[in-house]
């Protein structure tokens, strides 16, 4: 199977989403979520990351934060 590692980006908001709440064991409200995932894309001291499948489907993400 081949996996990339490539920059997140705004489309990847939802699955981000969803995999933070499933870690966390909680659900955060979602406005507030994706306004600061937007601003953090765009962030310097911020690097979000996802992994997607030969299909191109997100199957995991990392953020580093400085």
């Amino acid at each position: 199977m081949k996996y990339q590692i490539p920059k997140a980006a705004k489309k990847d908001v939802s699955t981000v989403y969803h995999f933070i709440c499933v870690l966390e064991e909680t659900i955060f409200e979602y406005a507030g979520f994706e306004n600061i995932f937007f601003l953090n894309l765009d962030n310097k001291y911020c690097c979000y990351l996802v992994a997607t499948n030969e299909e191109d489907a997100v199957i995991g993400f990392i953020s580093g934060h400085i």
